[in-house]
């Protein structure tokens, strides 16, 4: 055999190599996220907010309003006790993005006691609006936290090969959204939205 028809061969092996290290992937991730993707919970959670004028001129009213639906294949539980909405003064620099958010939210309330539970069926909605006061003028940023059940947590955490937080009851996982709000105006002036993945909001009494 010449040494141009041993670089064909080595060429044409490398490429079927390839070919079947792409199948095997492709099949892995369709397994992963498709087939067993299928059996896991999918929420959508959104927040609306309105400000609303009060008798005082010094305060407003914010109306906040959690909308979640499941948009998976399976019903859905969610952990209501550990299921929170919160509202926090936030300062800095919000137009570019700089948003400093309080430690210590001014309101936090929860959506249940006791290990509460909520089933939501495929395609079925859950709405929950609060009220709350707060100081005018001011600039909060509202947040909601909605909690999977500890065993949607774990088959979550196990189809992705990945270790349980050993804290998971204090800081619980699940969905959550935030917005900011400016009480400057009968109308609320959304100054920015954003998504917060990660820094959840611990339990408190």
């Amino acid at each position: 055999m010449q040494l141009g028809d041993l670089k064909t061969s080595a060429e044409i092996a490398e490429s079927v190599i390839k070919s079947v290290a792409l199948v095997v992937a492709g099949l892995w991730a369709y397994r992963r996220f498709i087939v067993e993707g299928e059996h896991e919970e999918s929420l959508c959670l959104t927040i609306g907010t309105k400000v609303l004028p009060s008798d005082r001129a010094d305060v407003r009213l914010v109306e906040v309003r959690c909308d979640l639906r499941n948009v998976g294949k399976i019903p859905c539980q969610v952990e209501l006790e550990s299921s929170t909405v919160s509202v926090s003064r936030v300062g800095g620099d919000i137009k570019d993005g700089n948003v400093v958010w309080q430690a210590n939210p001014y309101f936090h309330a929860r959506f249940g006691t006791n290990g509460d539970l909520f089933n939501i069926p495929v395609g079925a909605a859950m709405s929950r609006v609060t009220f709350v006061a707060v100081p005018h003028p001011g600039v909060y940023g509202v947040r909601v936290i909605i909690a999977q059940t500890e065993q949607a947590a774990r088959l979550f955490y196990r189809r992705m090969k990945l270790p349980f937080p050993a804290d998971w009851k204090a800081n619980p996982s699940g969905w959550d959204d935030s917005v900011i709000i400016s009480t400057g105006g009968a109308e609320p002036e959304k100054l920015k939205a954003q998504t917060v993945l990660g820094d959840t909001i611990g339990a408190q009494a």
